[in-house]
């Protein structure tokens, strides 16, 4: 069903039980998060609103998550423009003169989409351009009008897809 629609009353006309919703992609999350809020039960979605949890699609929101969880996290910023990201850097290392390292990237994406690891001021303005005001992933109609500065991690990346109950 689409936003606005009640999920409740769309799940009641279907011919066949319905026991959970699981979406295959970042586009379909909202709707399967939606119909399992009325599926589970309210009481059992903790931190949801309205059957949608946002930090699931917003990175700055996720990492703030983590953190709330005591777990480790790299140290982040929405920033709108340069004068953000160099006050972001000297925030990070207060030495640090011309060559840096930081991550760049959309609030909300996937598959590393306009994602930049600039290491200069003017590798950072490119990436600021290219993101500020492009399509917000997975919002029709919306614009990026923040960016997720996070300090860059030196080591090896793993990423884990984990289903659990």
């Amino acid at each position: 069903p689409q936003k606005g629609i009640d999920t409740h009353f769309w799940a009641l006309e279907v011919s066949f039980p319905i026991i959970g919703a699981i979406s295959e992609s970042d586009a379909g999350l909202e709707i399967a998060e939606r119909l399992q809020y009325e599926i589970c039960g309210k009481e059992k979605m903790e931190g949801y609103t309205g059957g949608i949890n946002p930090a699931r699609r917003d990175k700055y929101l996720m990492n703030e998550a983590l953190k709330k969880s005591g777990l480790k996290t790299v140290r982040q910023r929405k920033v709108t423009g340069l004068e953000d990201v160099k006050k972001f850097i000297n925030d990070i290392d207060e030495n640090c003169k011309e060559i840096f390292f930081l991550v760049l990237k959309p609030l909300r994406g996937c598959a590393s989409g306009d994602v930049f690891l600039p290491n200069t001021l003017n590798e950072a303005k490119v990436a600021l351009d290219t993101i500020l005001g492009s399509d917000l992933y997975g919002v029709p109609g919306g614009i990026n009008k923040e960016v997720l500065a996070q300090e860059y991690l030196k080591g090896e990346e793993y990423a884990i897809d984990i289903v659990s109950r």
